[in-house]
């Protein structure tokens, strides 16, 4: 199965990731991984439209955050949110339309999100509180050292908790599900 990657700084690196231990264990053959730190969900969007030819079989897309818009007439929360929800309603609606098994992780508040198709990797608060509880003494506003937010043991738990629930998501004809990822289990 052919796999793209698309997101925020959370799908920055590939080597040494969850990334590259999720394709190696599901013998998923990388078509792109695309990430870039402090990405916009438009950004994500706009590549997710671009690689979708030629067709992926699976598709992860790391969600951002709402208000990444970088637009200076654009600081409405209310507006951010629903753009972000159109968007990603819409990423899930080109996968269903194409048989695409997506993968939807939010790296940020999501709780406003129409989560209709695929797999939804779900924590309170997103990637970033599960980074958090990597390194407790980690703080945002600095430059994170850390290979897509995670130290090698923080991508070792992912891969772990979330390889199972995406090999039986890709291997069945299941169109949508819901999987817990607590920050405590980084602790």
């Amino acid at each position: 199965m052919r796999i793209l990657i698309t997101g925020d700084s959370f799908t920055y690196s590939y080597k040494n990731t969850w990334i590259e231990r999720v394709c190696n264990e599901l013998n998923l053959e990388m078509i792109s991984c695309y990430g870039f730190r402090g990405q916009s969900q438009y950004k994500i969007y706009d590549n997710f439209i671009k690689t979708l030819v030629p067709q992926p079989d699976v598709i992860i897309v790391c969600h951002t955050e709402f208000t990444r818009l970088y637009n200076e007439g654009l600081a409405d929360i209310e507006f951010a949110k629903t753009i972000q929800r159109l968007l990603v309603k819409d990423m899930q609606e080109q996968c269903k339309l194409r048989n695409i098994k997506m993968i939807n992780i939010p790296c940020f508040e999501h709780d406003f999100l129409d989560k209709d198709y695929g797999l939804w990797v779900l924590a309170p608060g997103g990637l970033m509180i599960c980074s958090k509880a990597d390194d407790p003494t980690w703080d945002y506003k600095t430059n994170d050292k850390r290979l897509n937010h995670f130290s090698p043991r923080g991508h070792e738990i992912i891969a772990n908790n979330i390889i199972p629930h995406i090999r039986n998501y890709i291997n069945t004809d299941q169109q949508f599900h819901i999987v817990s990822l607590y920050p405590e289990i980084f602790s």
